[in-house]
């Protein structure tokens, strides 16, 4: 039989034991499912809010993981980076397509976050939502501005992902912003001559 071990049974076992959680443990645990009390608790204790923590990750993008907007907020507004990365090149926004965190993604895209930054695959977050089939999160990334025809280091592009893994929303939005972007730009209309007066 597998133990599942959650975040708060983890920091409670740790009290319990009388070890006490370590501050970047407790930010990073509190992080995905924690509160703004429990956060502010781990600061406190010297938490550092761009520290990378035992899963590979910093704090932010934990939240971006399990779409904790509340935690998004808060770290965002003691310092996070947005644009930090983790061991593969991934970006908190990259976590958030990937995982389907439209509350997150929302927040990381309002603050600014590198839109298509690429990760150590030559992915974006909107490959990446694409790929998952997160159709809320692709719409987002588009609105906001992200290449829909960037391809991965493999020449795979959004569409193409989405084709192949069945996922018909997201192939319909990609295929509707491709052909926008590539829709002829109207003639301006003829201006008309005057006569010259004899």
């Amino acid at each position: 039989m597998r133990l599942l071990v959650t975040p708060l049974i983890l920091l409670a076992g740790m009290l319990i034991i009388g070890c006490g959680p370590k501050p970047n443990l407790m930010l990073n645990t509190t992080a995905r499912s924690g509160t703004r009390a429990d956060m502010e608790r781990a600061l406190a204790s010297g938490a550092d809010v761009n520290q990378i923590g035992e899963s590979d990750n910093t704090p932010l993008h934990e939240a971006a993981i399990h779409d904790n907007a509340e935690a998004a907020r808060f770290l965002i507004e003691h310092g996070a980076k947005i644009d930090i990365t983790d061991e593969d090149r991934d970006t908190p926004l990259h976590m958030a397509a990937s995982n389907g965190s439209a509350r997150v993604a929302k927040i990381l895209i309002d603050a600014r976050a590198p839109i298509d930054a690429l990760d150590e695959d030559a992915e974006t977050p909107l490959y990446l939502a694409a790929e998952n089939g997160h159709a809320p999160v692709v719409q987002m990334l588009l609105d906001a501005g992200a290449n829909p025809e960037q391809p991965n280091e493999d020449g795979w592009t959004p569409v193409m992902i989405a084709k192949t893994n069945r996922q018909a929303q997201v192939v319909e939005l990609l295929q509707g912003k491709l052909s926008a972007m590539h829709r002829a730009p109207a003639s301006p209309a003829p201006t008309p001559v005057k006569p010259i007066a004899p």
